[in-house]
């Protein structure tokens, strides 16, 4: 008995294959089915959808598609999407592929779809194939010479793009048509009416399919924007239910709620994407909150925000202190500030703690309402200090998962910013106080309303987001390849009897724990980059400047050099480099240790006031001492509380405040000082003259005179230096272009001449300089002081911004001038090149304008400049920060007119 199919099923039925097994070739069944039926399914598809059976299905099935019958279904297809019919030269798969796929038909590489189809063509081509395969005319003429200017009415004839471009190949092809009738003028005159009716037929259909790409996109845009009003309705009313009405009821249509990506996302809400999307929209509906409340008790945070400084400054220099917007986070502050009559809170804020604050405070006087953050400050900054380690634990878990607190503070121990811009490598002090980690326009986003309040606190939460930060593995093994490093130069120094207070014994002991960030600092490891260290410069700095320098200019293909670095130990600065000279027989200086800060602001320490308190004042008085100093303030605290002199002021007796980060110190530069020089010029004489000046006072320098400066002169020129001075033991930081020519005439008496002697040296000597010029500063690395590979500074006049009545031809060429280092500085600044322009504003006290005035000629310095102060104004321009270059400076005497 044959088995019947049924629910049930016994112990001797074989069990069928389930799963996509069993539906493979089920399709070859479609076949069977009459063929009007089969043309009656596929005209309800799309041209795309007819496209993917075609190539997805193996034959018949494309076979039947393909066949000239079957054309029903294509045009049944196209009808359903509105799109126009296709060109009389073009079949129907042809055009649904065009329109459909974006692919392009010289290349293959992938395109937008509604982008980079040319109808007139008809064809499809990526912007590099347009560029490749589009000409001007022009340019297609005038690669025939024997083409006459005639033919160019052949451009009625051939379809071009938008810019009136042809496609060569077509271009060609029409015009051997147009050469193979020259002969027969019937025949031509017919050929050019066919070809102009079939461009009017191109035009009329090209005019059709751009507008239903327009209402096609139109239509994709309103469908999307009915999607998300739709989503944003569905999030608004789960929110509802959850008790946020009164905060919807406030929302405006700037707030950020309605630019929040997840709640502009194209799809429609369901149940298991408002799962996923739940905790981020609360968390978005309490920042929305908070933003506001900010905004409705602003006279309240405006008073914590002119007296929280105050605050700060009356703490002790070791805290780590959090920045305001950490502060405002706080439940006492917060309740102080919005809602004082429940204020209950303890000394750090905690959510946990039961003591109550004295509210009588809030009744006092308007600045003094956050008074109790006097005396709560160190209890909040160790809470905050404690989340932020935890915070920087968690970080190093991701890539480490068996870090632990004990490791957070060891040498070896590396964090990343995450900013575009700047990629430091941070220790954890570092991290706690680096900029980036409580900036507002870290990576801005969509929401705009979070971005403005916090910019009125003047910073963001630290680590807001938990992305700005993250553990730098690789750095992390170059701190111990160099912390090995380390102990060899230790062992070896203690060889030469050299005294020391145990700790380099400890390091050097087997048994003892890893080095921390602080034993490195005792210690005063300083380091050398062997590459960029050269003749007559060495590059020295401390550990954690050495680490940022090697993996910004010297870490290529996932790896950089264990050779690149020396490490040495700085027990005394004084000591050291006469330890450094006797080992390599130079000179060393040392640069003032002064940190990269405006003077005024208060990143100095007084260690003797920190570490003794004054007899008879309590520490924890709300009366603090102050101990937190400018520069200048710092300097004058000495002198008059600790009688300390210029001459006697030692290292111990100041020290940097907790919230200065050590990548905030500046490099510790041992290098000799002075540029060697080459000198470019027309007159070889004088040349030779002013090397002979400069020689004598034990500068470096060479002349190098050319004929022109024109460009080959001026290549030639550089070839000569790059001899004299071989890329290998020098390296081009600064570059001046003081070349000029001035011809003072009225217009009409300007000969052409002059216009050339004025091009040649403003226009074409100065395009030849910078080529070769900014060409070498691309191979020079960052220095770690300036942040820039070098600078070239163009020199201009009066004229170089308004012209005057016999200054048409030398004003013209300093007006170029000034654009050339605009444009080059727009240019080459994002590669940290410096380009400045220096309008010199008046007369130059120098021999020749002695000789061209005689007896009216005033040397007083009050309407004229004085080289020494020119060349200071360059030498500032030189050793400027890259985070604040000047473009232009402008240099006149305090009587000149102007």
């Amino acid at each position: 008995m044959t088995p019947s199919h049924s629910c049930h099923r016994n112990s001797t039925t074989i069990q069928k294959p389930r799963g996509p097994m069993v539906l493979r070739g089920r399709l070859s069944n479609l076949l069977d089915m009459p063929r009007d039926i089969i043309y009656e399914i596929f005209g309800h598809l799309d041209p795309l959808d007819l496209l993917r059976l075609t190539r997805t299905c193996k034959n018949p099935l494309r076979d039947n598609l393909m066949e000239r019958r079957s054309i029903s279904i294509w045009k049944a297809a196209r009808f359903n999407v509105g799109l126009p019919p296709p060109p009389h030269d073009m079949s129907e798969p042809a055009f649904a592929d065009l329109v459909f796929i974006g692919c392009c038909h010289s290349c293959g590489c992938m395109t937008r779809l509604n982008e980079n189809i040319f109808w007139m063509i008809p064809t499809r081509l990526c912007a590099g194939c347009r560029l490749q395969l589009f000409k001007s005319p022009r340019i297609l003429l005038g690669s025939t010479p024997d083409v006459t200017e005639e033919e160019l009415k052949l451009a009625e004839c051939i379809p071009s793009d938008s810019c009136g471009f042809y496609m060569e190949s077509m271009f060609e092809s029409h015009l051997d048509e147009y050469r193979g009738m020259q002969g027969d003028k019937e025949r031509l005159e017919a050929w050019f009416d066919r070809k102009i009716a079939l461009m009017k037929a191109r035009r009329k259909h090209a005019k059709l399919c751009d507008e239903w790409v327009k209402d096609r996109e139109k239509e994709r845009i309103d469908k999307r924007k009915n999607v998300r009003q739709r989503r944003q309705k569905a999030i608004l009313q789960k929110l509802s239910e959850l008790g946020w009405q009164e905060e919807i009821d406030k929302l405006t249509m700037r707030s950020d709620f309605y630019s929040h990506p997840l709640v502009r996302s194209p799809r429609e809400l369901t149940d298991r994407i408002w799962t996923k999307i739940q905790d981020p929209m609360i968390a978005l509906m309490e920042q929305s909150q908070a933003v506001r409340m900010h905004q409705v008790h602003r006279s309240r945070y405006e008073v914590l925000r002119k007296m929280y400084p105050v605050y700060c400054d009356q703490q002790d220099s070791s805290l780590v202190l959090p920045n305001l917007s950490d502060i405002i986070n706080i439940n006492s502050v917060k309740q102080l500030a919005e809602n004082p009559s429940k204020l209950t809170s303890a000394n750090g804020g905690s959510e946990s703690t039961t003591n109550v604050i004295d509210t009588s405070i809030a009744s006092s006087e308007e600045d003094n309402i956050f008074g109790f953050l006097s005396d709560a400050l160190p209890f909040i900054s160790q809470s905050c200090y404690n989340d932020k380690c935890a915070d920087l634990v968690s970080i190093a878990r991701q890539e480490i998962p068996e870090f632990e607190m004990s490791d957070l503070f060891l040498a070896t121990t590396v964090f990343k910013c995450t900013a575009s811009r700047c990629h430091s490598r941070l220790n954890p002090s570092s991290a706690f106080t680096h900029p980036c980690t409580s900036s507002c326009s870290f990576r801005p986003g969509p929401l705009r309303e979070l971005k403005r309040d916090q910019e009125w606190f003047g910073s963001s939460p630290w680590n807001y987001g938990g992305h700005r930060l993250v553990f730098d593995l690789e750095a992390s093994k170059k701190m111990g390849e160099w912390i090995e490093a380390l102990k060899v130069d230790l062992k070896a120094k203690l060889e030469m009897g050299m005294e020391c207070d145990g700790l380099e014994e400890r390091v050097l002991d087997p048994a003892s724990r890893d080095l921390t960030e602080d034993d490195l600092n005792q210690l005063c490891v300083v380091m050398e980059c062997s590459s960029c260290s050269s003749y007559g410069r060495r590059m020295m700095m401390f550990w954690i400047h050495a680490l940022n320098h090697i993996f910004d200019n010297h870490y290529q293909n996932g790896s950089a050099s264990a050779d690149d670095v020396k490490v040495y130990t700085l027990f005394d600065i004084e000591e050291n480099a006469a330890f450094l000279a006797a080992e390599h027989g130079m000179v060393m200086k040392c640069s003032a240790s002064t940190p990269r800060h405006p003077p005024k602001k208060k990143i100095f320490a007084c260690s003797h006031c920190n570490h003794s308190s004054p007899a008879g004042q309590d520490p924890q008085s709300k009366l603090k001492r102050q101990c937190r100093f400018s520069k200048k303030e710092l300097i004058e605290h000495l002198r008059t509380v600790h009688g300390k002199t210029s001459a006697s002021l030692q290292r111990s007796d100041w020290e940097w405040t907790a919230n200065v980060s050590s990548a905030d110190i500046p490099n510790h530069a041992f290098a000799k000082e002075g540029y060697s020089i080459a000198l470019i010029a027309r007159r070889a004489e004088d040349l030779k003259e002013f090397e002979a000046e400069l020689k004598a006072t034990g500068a470096e320098a060479a002349s190098f005179p050319i004929p022109s400066y024109g460009h080959k002169d001026i290549q030639s020129a550089f070839t000569q230096i790059r001899s004299r001075f071989p890329p290998n033991a020098y390296s081009l930081r600064a570059a001046l272009y003081n070349a000029g020519n001035g011809v003072w005439k009225p217009f009409l008496e300007v000969t052409p001449e002059d216009v050339q002697i004025v091009t040649q040296s403003n226009i074409e000597g100065s395009f030849a300089f910078s080529h070769e010029v900014i060409k070498e500063f691309k191979d020079n690395s960052v220095d770690p002081v300036t942040g820039k590979r070098g600078i070239l500074i163009f020199t201009g006049a009066t004229a170089s911004i308004r012209g005057n009545v016999t200054t048409s031809a030398f004003a013209a060429g300093k007006f170029a001038l000034r654009a050339l280092s605009q444009s080059l500085s727009k240019e080459f600044g994002k590669q940290n090149i410096h380009i400045a322009h220096a309008i010199i504003d008046g007369s130059i006290i120098t021999p020749q304008g002695k000789e061209r005035y005689g007896d009216k000629w005033d040397p007083s310095p009050d309407g004229k400049l004085k080289p020494e102060s020119i060349a200071a104004s360059y030498i500032y321009l030189a050793k400027q920060d890259r985070s604040s270059w000047t473009w232009e400076l402008d240099l006149r005497p305090a009587h000149e007119k102007w």
